[in-house]
């Protein structure tokens, strides 16, 4: 039988995975009232009265008689019903319908920032907003209740832009800030929380808009004026705009936060400490002021300048970007919520699971169980543990299990600041559920890898591998590559070719493989430059053939048009790429390249530096 959902954050809903069904006001009061709590049994009697409170007894019981016979209708025939009889009592169908207000409550009882993120999705607005049934008790109850969930959600939503601000994730945050002020716009400290992050992000009118904003809420619905921190704030606003030196100038000056993240089909070159933007997009305008990439594809126009040697340029870099060790992380014990030894076989399953797959990424340090082992069934601080171990990050969570329902908790925290730099939640039903730790370590690696490696794209090249051991392969092919030499290239193309041998749709394993044979074309390490790129050029065509919405194949297109002097193409190419991945550094960098090479150097700095903000730590591969 289908699931039903029942809405009742915000406007009433009642659905199925195929339609939702139409209530009137009556029904939904009666459907809202047995959710909360789901599952509690109710006499006849009493419902009748609190919804039909005006109407005689035997009057209101025919009502409810009617009433629920109109929910049978609205749902489809032969699915499950929302209301179970029991003699003269009814309760909600806990088996077949989930409630919105329970998920709700669940999330907060969980307080870490996956909870918060779930209230921030869940809390769609009031209950049964828009809702009036002035007859009876009920309205008492619905007032009560709303009341009672709103404060609920405003305590949890706070925290979250607590949160939020103290990661530095200043969008997210004003988000958060904008919903509170939506629940309720006389929360003073919100205002000044969305004032200082508008100031904060360089946009000081707007901050000093949102003082007023807030002066006009207070005067018409309190008649009082702001309290005296928020007039300091914006005292303090003023004094900052009127000082030399704009707030965006000086958050340019500051040094940008370098997480290790890689992206692209490109990763080359390590360095040793942080540079700052207004560093990198000084060292972009001077490398294309002096020309683009280095020898041996040294196509430029006759009447461009010439281009140096990407070497040379190198050397002239003061400061490296990024830093010399590779990312680095312990997964600590998870904590298990049960006494249950099973239980904790499966937290020690999948940390061990964990660990393991971590350490089989080349561009990761992983440090070893054995290592991390100390901390089991202790509570540990995350910035402790990392200074004890040597890393830059660790990874933390819970395993939950009721029944054969598994909820496991993962976050992945800055050892240096305590900040979450990720987390999420996974929620299993499973007959066994010692067949869990391999779903969700693959999961969690996933993620991991999102964030401490290769970027956003990882995801896509994960579904688009399908199968776990042609990306194992893809992944080999791809570390390779990105060492960078002629031999490394040869392992490369065999990793890459084993993974098209197990899937032969696997379209961005032949677009790297077309890579390979890109750089052979363009250092000359093959015996036909021709050749390699008639190679490079059939692997585009097979990626886009496989996935028409493969940017990456555009990317290379776009790459062998510069080799043969098309440059035209070669931007036409790269802006197709930019248009199917408006988020990815590389295609911003190919695209850069031929606007450089092109003799388009305002254009070709622009690119750069927005490939730069994508992926400061590129800043060698650019070159």
């Amino acid at each position: 039988m289908a699931e039903l959902r029942l809405t009742l954050l915000g406007e009433f809903g009642l659905s199925t995975s195929a339609r939702c069904a139409i209530l009137n006001k009556k029904a939904q009061a009666l459907l809202a009232f047995l959710a909360m709590p789901p599952g509690r049994a109710h006499r006849r009697e009493k419902l009748a009265s609190m919804l039909w409170g005006d109407r005689s007894e035997e009057s209101a019981r025919q009502n409810l008689r009617q009433c629920l016979t109109a929910i049978r209708r609205a749902c489809p025939t032969g699915e499950a019903l929302p209301v179970v009889t029991e003699g003269d009592s009814l309760r909600l169908n806990t088996t077949h319908v989930t409630v919105d207000v329970s998920e709700f409550e669940e999330a907060l009882r969980e307080p870490d920032p996956v909870g918060l993120g779930r209230v921030f999705t869940l809390y769609r607005g009031e209950l049964l907003e828009g809702l009036s049934l002035p007859a009876g008790s009920f309205e008492e109850w619905l007032i009560g209740e709303r009341r009672r969930l709103t404060a609920l959600a405003i305590r949890a939503l706070t925290q979250l832009l607590e949160h939020q601000e103290r990661s530095g994730r200043h969008e997210d945050a004003m988000q958060t800030a904008l919903r509170l002020l939506t629940i309720d716009p006389l929360q003073e400290a919100v205002h000044r929380a969305l004032m200082r992050l508008h100031h904060e992000t360089g946009n000081t009118a707007q901050a000093l808009r949102q003082f007023g904003i807030c002066e006009k809420i207070l005067r018409r619905e309190l008649n009082v004026e702001p309290e005296a921190a928020t007039r300091e704030l914006r005292r303090d606003i003023l004094r900052s705009r009127s000082q030399p030196g704009s707030v965006q100038e000086q958050r340019e000056a500051r040094p940008i936060e370098v997480r290790p993240a890689q992206t692209g089909t490109s990763g080359r070159g390590s360095g040793q400490q942080n540079r700052t933007a207004a560093e990198a997009d000084q060292s972009v305008e001077g490398i294309v002021s002096r020309g683009g990439p280095g020898e041996p594809m040294s196509h430029a126009p006759s009447n461009g300048p010439p281009l140096p040697n990407a070497i040379e340029i190198l050397r002239e870099l003061d400061a490296p970007l990024v830093p010399s060790d590779r990312p680095s992380v312990a997964v600590i014990p998870f904590h298990s919520y049960s006494d249950d030894p099973r239980h904790a076989a499966i937290a020690d399953a999948i940390c061990e699971d964990i660990t393991t797959t971590l350490s089989g990424l080349s561009r990761l340090m992983v440090i070893a169980c054995s290592s991390s082992l100390c901390y089991k069934g202790k509570t540990v601080d995350a910035r402790t543990a990392g200074r004890e171990l040597g890393v830059a990050h660790v990874l933390e969570g819970s395993v939950r299990i009721l029944g054969s329902r598994v909820r496991i908790s993962a976050q992945l925290v800055d050892t240096s600041s305590g900040a979450y730099v990720w987390a999420d939640r996974y929620d299993r039903e499973t007959e066994d559920a010692f067949r869990v730790p391999d779903e969700i370590t693959q999961e969690i690696v996933t993620a991991l890898e999102v964030k401490l490696t290769h970027g956003e794209q990882i995801r896509a090249w994960r579904r688009d591998a399908v199968s776990p051991e042609a990306y194992q392969h893809f992944v080999r092919g791809r570390e390779a590559y990105l060492t960078f030499s002629r031999s490394a290239m040869g392992r490369a193309r065999e990793e890459l070719e084993h993974a098209i041998s197990i899937n032969a749709n696997f379209a961005t394993a032949h677009v790297l493989l077309g890579f390979t044979h890109a750089e052979d074309a363009r250092f000359q390490w093959g015996s036909s430059r021709e050749e390699a790129l008639s190679k490079a050029r059939a692997a585009a065509r097979k990626g886009l053939a496989l996935n028409a919405g493969c940017g990456a194949a555009h990317s290379l297109l776009a790459y062998v048009a510069m080799q043969d002097r098309r440059f035209d193409d070669a931007i036409g190419e790269g802006g197709r790429a930019v248009a199917i991945g408006p988020s990815d550094a590389e295609a911003y960098h190919v695209l850069a390249m031929a606007r450089i090479y092109n003799g388009d150097f305002a254009e070709g700095i622009r690119l750069e530096r927005r490939s730069l903000r994508l992926n400061l730590l590129a800043l060698e591969n650019h070159l």
